[in-house]
């Protein structure tokens, strides 16, 4: 399970969850076209071979080491990140990574020990987890908070929410990451989870 604690980056935020449009989101595929998710129209790829989107990569990597390695480690056929980049140019902490596992196929009678094993190895706070239905499938919503070290004895509490959802053997995690202090991003990050697609 050490990939899948890796993997293990989001939470809910706090408060009411606000009415989301989306109308004009925009839909990402990955590489291999099995797996897409809808997102908000200003959000973009990170692709890390895009220079337009480097600074995004970079500042995640960054301020989270723990996510910048489960990026570098991750499944390379298939790996689609997305990032917030306000109209004032830095990038958000706000983000969504998804990585297909081929050949691991989690079962739903394996979804407590799967989330034990995360809670575990990732040493996530106020952590839990749920059975939710995606239009892929049923799948195990996690969510936890994870302290990211900065380096020179700062670090910071990454709120982090996160689905992992298995079709024809393959097992799909998809994980978000915000700010403590943002709480705008639930409605969002629930109504992007409900766009996920997978094709048979």
């Amino acid at each position: 399970m050490k990939t899948l604690a890796l993997a293990s980056l989001l939470i809910l935020a706090q408060g009411q969850a606000a009415k989301i449009d989306t109308k004009d989101w925009k839909t990402f595929t990955g590489k291999t076209k099995a797996f897409s998710i809808r997102a908000p129209k200003d959000w973009t790829s990170s692709d890390p071979n895009d220079p337009d989107h480097q600074k995004a990569v970079e500042y995640i990597k960054k301020n989270n080491p723990d996510l910048a390695k489960m990026m570098e480690n991750g499944n390379k056929d298939d790996d689609l990140a997305i990032v917030e980049v306000p109209a004032a140019g830095m990038p958000s902490i706000n983000n969504v990574n998804e990585k297909l596992l081929p050949g691991i196929a989690i079962t739903e009678s394996l979804y407590d020990q799967v989330f034990e094993g995360l809670v575990a190895q990732a040493k996530l706070k106020q952590a839990g987890h749920k059975t939710v239905q995606l239009p892929a499938g049923k799948a195990l919503s996690y969510w936890g908070v994870l302290t990211i070290s900065l380096g020179e004895n700062q670090s910071m509490d990454l709120k982090m929410l996160g689905y992992m959802l298995t079709k024809d053997n393959n097992t799909y995690i998809v994980t978000m990451t915000t700010s403590p202090d943002d709480t705008k991003q639930k409605a969002i990050y629930e109504e992007m989870a409900r766009t996920i697609a997978i094709k048979g």
